[in-house]
């Protein structure tokens, strides 16, 4: 006698490719599906993020990367001897940097980035 599908509706999740990977590394070590895992986690939750929180989270994000695309800029002027800056400032800058990342990770408690192979 065949299986009869309790299941009728599927719905359609976004996810960035390091977000997904995390899901299905999670659900994996749930020993659930990544669709189980989904609905258990979504029905579990009593406190999704409220709007103002994803905005600051998209807001931080937004404003890494453009920190990283100006010191990259930077770089890329200083090796070509376009400007000159001193190596202690360079430094200085990127350790800056990396320290506003950390918090910001540490703030939103994301993981760090998936392996090539994890995806």
């Amino acid at each position: 006698m065949a299986k009869v599908k309790r299941y009728g509706s599927r719905p359609s999740v976004r996810a960035t490719d390091d977000e997904l990977c995390e899901l299905r590394r999670r659900a994996k070590n749930s020993k659930l599906s990544l669709s189980r895992y989904l609905i258990e986690c979504g029905l579990r939750s009593e406190n999704p993020p409220d709007p103002r929180e994803r905005e600051l989270h998209e807001r931080a994000l937004f404003e890494i990367r453009r920190a990283g695309a100006s010191l990259n800029h930077i770089v890329k002027r200083w090796n070509q001897q376009v400007m000159t800056l001193d190596r202690e400032q360079i430094e200085g800058a990127l350790r800056a940097a990396a320290q506003a990342m950390k918090v910001l990770s540490d703030a939103y408690g994301r993981p760090g980035q998936c392996r090539q192979e994890d995806r």
